[in-house]
C-alpha cells in the first residue's frame, strides 16, 4: 500500500518529473497546512492542471446548472411536513435557510453545510489560491476534466439519491457533523487513504460516477501530458484506494515518491 502523503512526484525514465497534490475545495484554514512543500515543487513546474480549469468554469458557470431542472424544488419531493422538520433542523444546526436554497441540487446543498461545519475563514480555497499563484508564475493553466463533463455528471445523478443524503443529513445532524470535521483531520494528519475510505462511504451509490470514473478520466489526462513538468492540484479523495489515482499510475509502470 502506497504511505500517507498528500504531495507526489510522479517521473519516468526520460521524462520531467511532475507533481501531484491532494487538496481540500473549500476556504479553510486547516487546508493550507501543507501548503509550503507543494508551492516549493510548483515553483519548479511549467503547467498548473486543477480538476477543472477555473477561469473557464467562473467565465461558464452560474447558480442556474446547480439548480434542480424543470423550475422544481427541494420541497416538491418531501411532505409538507416532513419539509417543515428538515427546514427547521437545519436552520438550527447550521444558521442555513433550506428555503432560500430550494432551487439547488441536493447534493450541491449538501456540499454547502459541509463548508458550514469546517467553517470558511481563509479568502480563498486551497484550489484556487494555487491557481493564482501559477497564473502570477506565468504557468500554463488548464484542467483534468472538461467543464461538459463536470456538467453531464450533475445533470446524470440520481435524484432520488441525492434527496435521500439530504434527509439522512437531517435525521441525524451529529453523525454528519462528525464525520465532516473526521475528515478535515486525516486530510490535517494527510491519512489518504482513511480520507478515501470515508469519501467512499458517504457517496455510497454515486461513488462511481463520482470517485471511479472520475479517477480514470484524470488519470488519462495525466498520462497524455507526460511530457511537460506539470503541477496536478485534485481533491485529496482521488489519491487514495486501489482505484485511485497514485495507484492507477502505479499500475502504468510510473515511478511515485511521497513528499513530506
Amino acid at each position: 500500500m502506497l504511505e500517507d502523503s498528500l504531495l507526489w512526484s510522479i517521473s519516468k525514465e526520460g521524462l520531467p518529473e511532475s507533481y501531484l497534490f491532494g487538496t481540500m475545495h473549500i476556504k479553510n484554514e486547516d487546508s493550507y497546512k501543507h501548503v509550503e512543500p507543494a508551492l516549493a515543487k510548483l515553483y519548479l513546474c511549467e503547467e498548473f492542471k486543477t480538476e477543472i480549469d477555473l477561469a473557464e468554469a467562473s467565465s461558464i458557470l452560474n447558480a442556474e446548472h446547480y439548480f434542480l431542472p424543470n423550475d422544481q424544488r427541494v420541497s416538491d419531493f418531501y411532505s409538507p411536513k416532513k419539509y417543515y422538520k428538515m427546514r427547521t433542523i437545519i436552520q438550527k444546526s447550521f444558521a442555513f435557510d433550506l428555503q432560500v436554497y430550494e432551487r439547488l441540487l441536493p447534493i450541491i446543498i449538501t456540499n454547502k453545510l459541509s463548508e458550514r461545519i469546517l467553517k470558511s475563514e481563509s479568502g480563498k480555497s486551497l484550489d484556487a489560491f494555487l491557481w493564482s499563484e501559477a497564473d502570477r508564475l506565468k504557468l500554463k493553466l488548464g484542467g483534468l476534466e472538461t467543464m461538459e463533463e463536470q456538467l453531464a455528471i450533475l445533470t446524470k445523478l440520481e435524484l432520488g439519491i441525492q434527496l435521500k443524503m439530504l434527509k439522512d443529513l437531517a435525521a441525524d445532524v451529529r453523525r454528519f457533523r462528525k464525520s465532516i470535521i473526521k475528515m478535515g483531520e486525516l486530510y490535517s494528519n494527510q491519512d489518504i487513504q482513511q480520507l478515501h475510505k470515508m469519501t467512499k462511504k458517504s457517496l455510497g451509490k454515486l461513488r462511481k460516477m463520482l470517485l471511479y470514473d472520475r479517477n480514470e478520466l484524470m488519470t488519462t489526462r495525466i498520462l497524455s501530458n507526460l511530457s511537460s513538468k506539470t503541477f496536478y492540484a485534485v481533491g485529496a479523495a482521488h489519491l487514495g484506494g486501489n482505484k485511485g489515482i497514485l495507484s492507477l499510475l502505479k499500475k502504468k509502470n510510473l515511478k511515485l515518491k511521497a513528499i513530506n
